[in-house]
């Protein structure tokens, strides 16, 4: 799939030099430059052949343009031709600028192939996880059935902020308006709400964004169990798999247990952090659609707030990021959420090229099992319908694409949070216990030798069988003893 982008990349750069006219012209000049030289150096008599040789593959190569174009949709053709007529300069741009990453994305891979492979082998391993825990595909459905009521609380919560009068009597005084206030109570407690709506909605508002931190703040602390718990089953299966004294039934269920009896906090406090940030980026874009007016005069206050919300969407992806892995230290060794984000940066700094490299694996995956996945749903259930005479399926098929998007990509996430845990499971064992815990697939894609493993394996075994003898000898000592005691009896 990582060649299948880069071949994608190279297609685009092509399609959008053919489609400015750049290629041809390119292909042209070179053409041009081999002729020149060919005639330099054969003399003019060959001067009149090569000119209709030149002729025809400048043909051909304009024939070969125009195929490649029509191999995309009509649709994209006419609004690629559209844009092109209007800019052409711009597509030649964009077409070398794809050319370039292209390139440098396939040397890229070339110099990684060492790092794909362990990337290779993390995904292999993740395979396996959910092979032998196959309940975990269903864990992300438990935290989505918590975060619905969630949100629907949330909606209608603020629905009906929307409708109250909030001032700031309501939680600054104990006398409310009731049906048993007599005429003069009533009409004293309305002269109060009439001056205190004198002094502005910012009570309101207040209210608002109290509600909103306190509901994101629940959502992402949801979230973030789920997360939690299911990197503490698979760091289990990785360092315990072998162990049956470790194994139990349900390593799910002691995984969320462990979570809710001893990492609470932590989680509670990352989600804060989370939410805190995300009701920045909603108060941000709030403001962005009171003042459009404004911006619309002033480019200086449109280019401000454009730039501030790039900063909080980067802002924001970067502590999720962080984040997740906190969680997953959290789950695997039971540090706090400081310790745990120090050794976050820790493991950013000690192995970026890999982190990067398993990061995009993790997106594409994702991507192809999203979009693939919907899709083919979606397609299905319309080609189904439309067969069988059904009326208005498009609707029908708009259901089908949301469910299917959100099982995709809750199976997505399953499979990139065991992805994540394994790597830092292998990180972990590889500076502590010197690759103990690993697999054989591992222990080579992390380019350990086969000499080592085969050691390893055998000081197990003599350990093993040391011990049994030694326990057989005790047993046989603690019977001559007791035989001895019988004779002197």
């Amino acid at each position: 799939m990582l060649v299948l982008v880069g071949l994608g990349l190279f297609c685009l750069a092509l399609y959008l030099l053919a489609s400015s006219g750049a290629l041809d012209d390119l292909l042209t000049d070179l053409l041009a430059l081999v002729v020149g030289n060919s005639t330099a150096a054969n003399g003019t008599e060959t001067n009149g052949k090569l000119a209709n040789a030149t002729a025809q593959l400048a043909a051909k190569v304009a024939d070969i343009s125009d195929t490649f174009i029509q191999l995309v949709p009509d649709e994209l053709t006419e609004l690629s031709a559209s844009a092109n007529a209007e800019n052409p300069e711009l597509y030649a741009v964009a077409g070398w600028a794809t050319l370039v990453v292209s390139v440098i994305y396939l040397i890229a891979l070339c110099l990684a192939r060492k790092k794909i492979g362990v990337a290779v082998a993390l995904i292999k391993e993740a395979s396996g996880v959910l092979r032998d825990r196959p309940l975990s595909l269903l864990f992300p459905f438990v935290v989505l059935s918590i975060q619905i009521p969630l949100c629907t609380f949330l909606v209608v919560g603020l629905l009906f902020l929307g409708t109250a009068q909030l001032e700031l009597a309501h939680f600054t005084s104990t006398d409310a308006l009731t049906a048993h206030f007599s005429f003069l109570e009533a009409l004293g407690a309305l002269n109060t709400t009439l001056a205190a709506a004198e002094e502005g909605p910012w009570v309101q508002y207040v209210a608002y964004l109290y509600f909103c931190l306190g509901m994101l703040w629940m959502l992402f602390t949801a979230q973030n169990i789920g997360w939690t718990a299911l990197s503490g089953s698979c760091s289990d299966w990785y360092f315990f798999r072998r162990d049956p004294q470790q194994s139990t039934s349900f390593p799910l269920c002691a995984s969320l247990y462990r979570v809710l009896r001893y990492h609470l906090g932590t989680i509670l406090f990352g989600s804060f952090i989370m939410a805190a940030i995300r009701l920045c980026r909603i108060v941000l874009e709030i403001v962005d659609r009171q003042t459009k007016k404004l911006q619309e005069s002033n480019n200086l206050a449109k280019l401000t707030i454009k730039c501030v919300k790039c900063c909080l969407w980067c802002f924001e992806k970067t502590v999720k990021f962080i984040t997740d892995y906190c969680y997953i230290y959290v789950a695997m060794q039971g540090s706090s959420f400081c310790k745990s984000c120090w050794a976050t940066f820790q493991l950013i700094m000690g192995q970026p090229a890999q982190l990067a490299l398993n990061t995009f694996v993790r997106l594409v995956l994702g991507l192809i099992q999203t979009l693939g996945i919907t899709c083919a749903c979606a397609w299905l259930t319309h080609t189904w319908l439309t067969r069988e005479g059904k009326s208005e399926p498009i609707y029908a098929t708009a259901v089908a694409a949301v469910a299917a998007y959100v099982i995709a990509s809750s199976f997505a996430l399953v499979f990139s949070c065991v992805l994540d845990t394994l790597f830092v499971c292998c990180v972990r064992d590889k500076a502590e216990y010197k690759a103990a815990f690993m697999s054989d697939r591992l222990h080579l894609a992390f380019g350990f030798d086969k000499s080592d493993r085969k050691e390893q394996k055998a000081a197990k075994k003599d350990a093993k069988k040391q011990a049994a003898a030694d326990s057989e000898g005790g047993a046989g000592g603690g019977e001559g003893e007791e035989e001895g005691a019988a004779d002197e009896g």
